[in-house]
């Protein structure tokens, strides 16, 4: 009856001449007297009663229509379905439909955009394709060449909007904000994705207090009750876990013989494997017990990033949530100096581990040359917070998309 009722029905109409006061979605159950519909605002089913005599071109809906058809209805003044119209079928046997998770996960974007704008942040678009996507070993970034004629030019994706946000600082902005996605060429894990979705903020002239607050008012907001932060200084960890003093942790070999006591050892491991370790052995399951989101403390500036040193740690913190890394947020270094020759030791380890070379952002330098304001600023997987919000345990939920 289908296929009797698709040769006469006239392709894929337009909504022209449809009454103004339809609605629109796609069918997703047809049964006794009731259709479900899916409507394109919302993965929500609405119900609509339908009326006996309603009629596509002589037919009864549940002969001719099929899941996953796209339709466009009228109801009368008894909220039932008076007129049907089929607009596109579905020529496959099976059909998706959007899933809770993906509409609400677009939706909490919207909410975290809503915050920042509310909070009087500027949304600040940077590039897509970069000369140098982060300096540092462990980040590993996708190529690809601009050609034009004769001219050939390697580019990245952005592993983080960071180095061009900053640039931004460098020029006058303050409070500026961006939800960027982002792409690591590394493997994928049930809450990693080589394209992710980052969120950066930043606020000049401010310490990292300022991002303090900032995360407990958005997460506040985005549970809808208030949310309160522990924090912890990595020192609590090891001299709990390992009756000793936290002085060790600057001091390689007593690390290292602290690792190969507790089983952990290799004839090539750097200060930052064994670091790496003392993370994942000691301090993450412990986070996993604690129902708040952290703030942890206390690393040693022997592991260099992007933020300033003080007393031996560098002046950072990294957020964690039911045991979960979300963020990490620097007391960012606006140092030109001693940012060029992070970035010449960063260049020497990707030599000396054949790593892919990228050449040093000299705009970024001489920004900072030009006078970066003291600034905090966080860099946090937005994917991640969702989850653990939403108890979510595959980052796979998240997209309607498969590649």
């Amino acid at each position: 009856m289908r296929k009797k009722f698709l040769s006469q029905w006239s392709p894929y109409p337009s909504t022209h001449s449809l009454p103004s006061d339809c609605v629109f979605g796609q069918l997703i159950l047809l049964a006794e007297d009731k259709l479900e519909l899916q409507l394109q605002i919302s993965s929500k089913l609405n119900a609509f009663k339908l009326s006996k005599k309603i009629r596509l071109q002589g037919y009864s809906p549940f002969e001719v229509l099929n899941p996953g058809d796209k339709i466009a209805l009228c109801l009368n003044s008894q909220q039932e379905v008076e007129k049907l119209w089929l607009l596109a079928p579905n020529l496959k046997q099976s059909y998706n439909a959007i899933s809770n998770s993906i509409v609400n996960w677009y939706k909490f974007q919207q909410n975290v955009r809503a915050f920042f704008l509310n909070s009087q942040f500027i949304e600040t678009p940077t590039p897509s394709l970069v000369q140098n996507p982060g300096m540092e070993p462990h980040l590993h970034a996708f190529q690809t060449q601009w050609s034009f004629g004769e001219k050939t030019k390697a580019f990245f994706l952005p592993t983080s909007p960071e180095i061009h946000l900053k640039k931004l600082l460098s020029q006058g902005l303050q409070n500026i904000f961006e939800i960027k996605s982002c792409f690591r060429n590394e493997e994928s894990s049930p809450i990693h994705m080589p394209e992710f979705t980052m969120l950066e903020w930043y606020r000049a002239y401010s310490g990292l207090e300022a991002i303090e607050t900032d995360i407990q008012n958005l997460l506040s907001k985005l549970v809808g009750k208030p949310i309160e932060l522990k924090k912890f200084h990595l020192k609590e960890f090891y001299e709990a876990y390992f009756k000793a003093d936290w002085s060790e942790i600057y001091d390689y070999q007593a690390l290292k013989d602290r690792a190969h006591k507790e089983g952990f050892s290799s004839s090539s491991m750097t200060w930052n494997d064994l670091f790496s370790w003392f993370q994942v052995t000691v301090v993450e399951p412990e986070l996993k017990n604690i129902d708040q989101p952290v703030l942890l403390y206390g690393f040693p500036d022997l592991q260099p990033s992007l933020a300033r040193s003080y007393n031996g740690e560098s002046e950072r913190f990294e957020l964690y949530w039911k045991g979960v890394e979300l963020a990490n947020a620097y007391h960012e270094l606006n140092d030109p100096t001693v940012q060029r020759q992070r970035w010449l030791d960063d260049l020497k380890v990707r030599q000396a581990q054949g790593l892919q070379i990228y050449e040093l952002d000299e705009e970024f330098l001489e920004a900072l040359e030009q006078g970066m304001p003291p600034s905090s600023g966080i860099a946090l997987g937005l994917e991640r917070l969702y989850m653990v919000i939403n108890d979510i345990e595959n980052i796979d939920r998240l997209s309607p998309f498969k590649n």
